[in-house]
């Protein structure tokens, strides 16, 4: 005879772990289900293959503004973070393959035309991040209906500022900007806007065409 549980969890990324740990702390039978050979969904890490330390592929920044659950997990377990270094160069590798060097919290010489394209996008970005209308209806039913890319687009993002974008999007939440809302971006944004780490890693300083 099959056995019978309370609740069957999809997935064993973060929320299926959670949701598992409020089901046996409630005292219900629960089964978890996962495709992958592992737990942890779209965290992993693994070890260099030169032996020097531990290389995230999968989630890498955390704070205690807007992520005190999972920053309340680290304490507990003892964890160290490791500050985001904000001195010295930034290298990053173009969509042609070329490593470009540039300070941190600036972005690369591209031309003029280039750079104030990606400028006005980020700028915009911030600013209806910062707005409170942009959650209210209509202007938030009008935003979840549209993916992160074609606001980006209708916002006039050329394709190294699309790129830009696709770098925001992927470092945030590890997809691309057409897979989700730009009202889901906005409200990350929202979210983390007094942690300048965010705005200075992720909209200052990263490199447009990097894939």
């Amino acid at each position: 005879m099959s056995e019978i549980f309370d609740t069957i969890i999809i997935g064993a990324g973060l929320s299926g772990l959670q949701a598992a740990l409020d089901l046996h702390s409630a005292k219900r039978s629960f089964l978890v289900l996962e495709a992958r050979s592992r737990v942890g969904g779209k965290t992993k890490s693994v070890e260099r293959t030169d032996g020097k330390g531990i290389q995230e592929l999968g989630a890498a920044w955390l704070n205690d503004t807007n992520q005190s659950y999972v920053w309340e997990y680290a304490k507990r377990f003892g964890l160290t973070p490791v500050v985001q270094n904000t001195e010295g160069l930034v290298a990053a590798e173009d969509a042609h393959g070329i490593c470009h060097m540039f300070p941190f919290g600036e972005l690369p010489k591209f031309g003029e035309a280039v750079r104030s394209n990606i400028v006005t996008l980020r700028d915009e970005v911030e600013r209806a991040s910062l707005d409170p209308e942009t959650f209210k209806e209509p202007m938030c039913d009008k935003l979840d209906g549209l993916s992160f890319e074609q606001y980006c687009t209708d916002l006039g993002a050329g394709p190294e500022a699309l790129l830009t974008a696709r770098v925001w999007s992927r470092g945030t939440l590890g997809q691309d900007p057409c897979d989700f809302s730009a009202l889901a971006y906005l409200e990350v944004c929202r979210g983390v806007r007094l942690s300048h780490l965010f705005y200075t890693s992720l909209f200052a300083s990263i490199h447009p065409g990097l894939q």
